[in-house]
């Protein structure tokens, strides 16, 4: 998948971090489909291609064996977020605003974002929510 940014906000391979509580689903998920499509032995790896690269950084790539290394934890967490999604369950993780950048959504929470994020900080849902990045990794 090529992608416009400099590709600064995944994270490597090697880190070991791989979903993000959701964030980094993606790759992971065309992966799958494409197993399904062309074979599970055919899908060697994928890889996000940054167009704008930064000096010294590379594609952002997941090998077919951490995908299934971690084939559990993704329909785990699969499961978890269609769950969310089947009751309607949309709830904003705004992060300080880190997760706001590319949401559509802005407009609707306007300056009051840090207001909204300690209001819902002690609802169950949002701790909920917040608890797949912490899980996921």
């Amino acid at each position: 998948d090529y992608k416009w940014s400099k590709g600064s906000g995944y994270p490597s391979q090697k880190s070991g971090r791989l979903l993000e509580g959701g964030r980094f689903l993606q790759l992971p998920l065309y992966a799958r489909m494409l197993g399904n499509i062309l074979g599970e032995e055919d899908v060697i790896e994928v890889r996000y291609a940054p167009l704008k690269k930064k000096p010294n950084s590379s594609d952002y790539v997941i090998s077919k064996q951490l995908l299934d290394e971690r084939e559990d934890q993704i329909t785990e967490l699969l499961d978890k977020l269609v769950g969310f999604a089947s009751r309607g369950e949309f709830v904003p993780v705004p992060d300080g605003g880190s997760n706001c950048k590319y949401c559509r959504f802005r407009g609707v929470c306007g300056p009051r974002l840090a207001w909204i994020e300690q209001h819902k900080s002690g609802d169950a849902r949002y701790q909920e929510h917040l608890m797949l990045r912490e899980h996921y990794q």
